[in-house]
C-alpha cells in the first residue's frame, strides 16, 4: 500500500483515502458545528458584504495573506504526521493504536493521523480554489465583495467557506495536538509515579 502512489498513481490513493478513512466519517464531517458555521457565514458574507462592507480589501491582498498562512498550516500538517509516526515511546502509541473513543470511528492513533491528513488535504483544496479563482476572473475594482453576479457570489461564498472551514480544522488539529500531549504527560507521570513506588517499596523486602 506505501508503493501505490508511484506504482498506480495519486487518484488511486485518493481513492483510497476517501474510501478508508474519509466515507466512514463523512456524516460526522458533513453534520459538524465548523462545516455548517462555515457555510452560514461564506452565504452571508458573500450575499450581504458588499452592503455590510462597501470598502473591503482587495482580492489579491487577501488571497495572498491566506496562501502565506496556508502554506505554514501544511508544513504543520506534515510534521505533526511525522511526529506521530515517529514517537519514541512504544507503548504510548501501542496505547493510542489500542484505544477506542466513543461514537468514533477506529482508534486514538488512526483519528490522530487523519486529523493532520484531513486538514492537510482542505487546506490544499482551499489554496487550490484559491488560485483557480485568481486566474480564470477578477473584478474591475479588485474589491473583495465587488461581484454581483450571482456566480460570482456562489464562487465568492465557496472561497470563504472553504477557507473558513480550513481555519476551524486548524484550530481542531492543534487542539486535539494538546490532548494527545496531554495523555502522554499523565501516561509519563504514572510511569515514573509506578517507578517511585516501585523503589520505595523494594527496600522492604
Amino acid at each position: 500500500m506505501i508503493t501505490d502512489i508511484f506504482t498506480k498513481g495519486i487518484f488511486t490513493v485518493l481513492w483510497s483515502f476517501y474510501k478508508n478513512a474519509v466515507e466512514s466519517r463523512l456524516k460526522e464531517i458533513v453534520l459538524s458545528q465548523e462545516i455548517l458555521l462555515a457555510v452560514v457565514i461564506g452565504g452571508v458574507f458573500s450575499f450581504a458584504g458588499s452592503s455590510y462592507f462597501p470598502e473591503s480589501a482587495k482580492i489579491v491582498d487577501v488571497s495572498l495573506g491566506y496562501l502565506a498562512y496556508a502554506a505554514i498550516a501544511l508544513g504543520f500538517c506534515v510534521g505533526g504526521v511525522t511526529i506521530a509516526l515517529t514517537l519514541p515511546d512504544r507503548d504510548f502509541v501501542v496505547m493510542l493504536a489500542t484505544l477506542t473513543i466513543p461514537n468514533k470511528k477506529g482508534d486514538a492513533l488512526s483519528g490522530l493521523f487523519f486529523v493532520f491528513c484531513w486538514t492537510a488535504i482542505v487546506h490544499w483544496l482551499s489554496v487550490i480554489l484559491i488560485l483557480a479563482v485568481l486566474v480564470t476572473s477578477g473584478h474591475a475594482d479588485g474589491n473583495l465583495f465587488a461581484t454581483r453576479t450571482l456566480h460570482g457570489r456562489i464562487i465568492l461564498g465557496t472561497c470563504i467557506t472553504l477557507c473558513l472551514y480550513a481555519l476551524m480544522q486548524f484550530l481542531i488539529t492543534v487542539l486535539t495536538l494538546w490532548q494527545v500531549g496531554s495523555v502522554y504527560i499523565r501516561n509519563l507521570q504514572k510511569g515514573a509515579a509506578s517507578k517511585q513506588n516501585s523503589s520505595v517499596v523494594s527496600p522492604n523486602h
